[in-house]
Order: C-alpha cells, then structure tokens, then sequence
C-alpha cells in the first residue's frame, strides 16, 4: 500500500468554480480511493450563513419539528437555552464578525417579517371617521 499526495483541478458542484485540491491517493490492491468535498469553501461558508440564519429564526419563532412539521411550542422556558446554544454555535464556527453579521441580518428579517408587515397591513388598520 502506497500513499502519494497530488493536486487535482475540481469544480465546485454548486456553483461550477474551478478549485485545487490536495488529494491523497491510496492504492489498495490496485484500485486507487479518493475522498473528495463536493462542494468549494465560498459555497459551504455560505450554506453554513444560511443554516445558522434558518436556525435563529426557528429559535425566536420557538418552532419544534413534530411529525413532520415545524410547529410553534407552547413551552417558551426553552428559547433562552436554545438561543443561547445556537449563538454560541454560530460564534464557534463563524468568528465574530461573520456571526454578528448572520445575527444582525436575522434580526432585520425577524422583525420586518413578524412586526413591520402587521403595522403596515392594510386589512389591519382602523378605518378612520
């Protein structure tokens, strides 16, 4: 069994970007195995943004997945935990900056989405005399 270390041109397979990576090829009776990511660092530091962001919102929002459904929880003891843990999470794998970022942005479409739409909601305003 030889181990030999080679760069290989791949492309991303979200976004199609042509990247190198340092593979390392093992050969085990003749056959060669690869490991290989699928996708480059742009796309997945993006995915992550996105999943710590849909993350936020179900926290605030207090949904629970329950038979196949995301549905809100009676129980709000739990929301200070379970911001609190995704917080930290998105601080550990982001960094600062990027974490305050995600967060600010889930506060802007927290607010517009749950708040600004019922103020400005047409339906909703008193008719005046």
């Amino acid at each position: 069994m030889g181990k030999s270390e080679s760069d290989v041109t791949v492309t991303c397979e979200v976004c199609g970007a042509f990247r190198t990576v340092r593979r390392q090829d093992e050969k085990i009776e003749g056959n060669i195995t690869l490991s290989k990511g699928r996708i480059c660092r742009v796309c997945y530091y993006r995915d992550m943004k996105g999943r710590y962001k849909r993350q936020l919102l179900l926290d605030m929002d207090n949904k629970v997945y329950v038979k196949g459904k995301w549905i809100r929880s009676s129980d709000s003891s739990r929301i200070e935990d379970r911001l609190s843990f995704t917080l930290y999470s998105m601080f550990e794998a982001l960094g600062e900056d990027i974490g305050q970022e995600v967060l600010h942005d889930t506060l802007k479409y927290y607010w517009y989405k749950n708040f600004f739409t019922l103020v400005n909601n047409p339906r909703l305003r008193v008719p005046s005399r």
